[in-house]
């Protein structure tokens, strides 16, 4: 099994969980989310909490085509 099928077959709760782990930092921003608990207090327990919170909120992120749309009508 390579790296990839590994994280392929790995639940995207539990590896975020094991990031903010191993990196002592805040899952959710390693991800480029925003955290959606203020004060996020991953060793207290909150991560869990924070990190169920935001796999369930609808993403806000823009596609790539809106993106560029953006930029093009900003030059007009």
């Amino acid at each position: 099994m390579t790296n990839r099928e590994k994280i392929l077959k790995t639940n995207i709760y539990d590896l975020m969980m094991e990031i903010g782990a191993n990196t002592l930092s805040c899952p959710v921003e390693a991800v480029g989310g925003t955290a959606p608990v203020r004060n996020c207090d991953w060793w207290a327990g909150s991560c869990s909490k924070c990190i169920t919170k935001w796999l369930n909120t609808e993403c806000r992120r823009p596609t790539w085509q809106e993106v560029v749309m953006k930029e093009f009508m900003r030059k007009e």
